[in-house]
């Protein structure tokens, strides 16, 4: 009866010690989920970006021809219509400044992984500055695009394997229907680029 006595308190104390490791263990996973879950969304939004404006610009190539030097202004009109959030680099930054207390591999290898549009700009005026034409510093932005994006699928589908196994099957998905084009903007560009008919002319001509 007495070691009963004994033992009881010290089973608390260690139920206790085990129960409160648990509950940071919890803690601590919840906080780098939601760390992550930040990350990934403006990481996410960040690539949408980059690649969306690529995207749209191959479609309107297969419909009518295009130069370099228009494809440059057809970019820079894309990003004035479509402008990242002001905001978005401060907020992933501050993400994976938190994270990295918490996994500092990870957030390793996430940091700067946001600043793709800044470095494009970059390029661009250095490569302005030392006299290359608008057409082609064009050509090269399209090779520069073509070989970040690999960098980009593989940091959002990391970051999507460490929230979740289903939030990786969600971004495998999305990374890989990243080629097709809505139908939406599919049939805006059919009608944008559709021939008119004779009848239509005719129509205009008499008008």
């Amino acid at each position: 009866m007495e070691s009963i006595q004994i033992i009881a308190p010290l089973v608390g104390v260690v139920l206790g010690s085990v129960l409160s490791g648990i509950g940071t263990i919890f803690r601590t996973r919840a906080e780098q989920k939601s760390l992550v879950a930040r990350a990934l969304s403006d990481l996410l939004e960040i690539r949408h970006h980059v690649m969306g404006v690529e995207l749209v610009l191959r479609e309107v190539k297969n419909r009518v021809l295009v130069t370099e030097e228009e494809a440059q202004l057809f970019r820079e009109h894309m990003n004035t219509l479509v402008p990242l959030d002001a905001d978005i680099h401060r907020r992933y930054d501050e993400a994976i400044s938190l994270l990295a207390g918490l996994d500092p591999i990870l957030a390793f290898n996430m940091r700067s992984k946001n600043k793709v549009p800044l470095f494009l700009e970059s390029i661009k005026s250095m490569s302005l500055s030392l006299g290359a034409t608008p057409s082609q510093f064009s050509a090269y932005e399209n090779v520069i695009r073509l070989a970040i994006a690999p960098a980009l699928d593989n940091a959002v589908l990391e970051l999507a394997a460490y929230h979740s196994l289903k939030t990786k099957r969600r971004v495998e998905k999305l990374v890989a229907s990243t080629g097709d084009m809505p139908l939406e903007v599919t049939k805006l560009l059919n009608d944008l680029t559709a021939t008119p008919s004779k009848e239509t002319v005719n129509n205009e001509t008499v008008g």
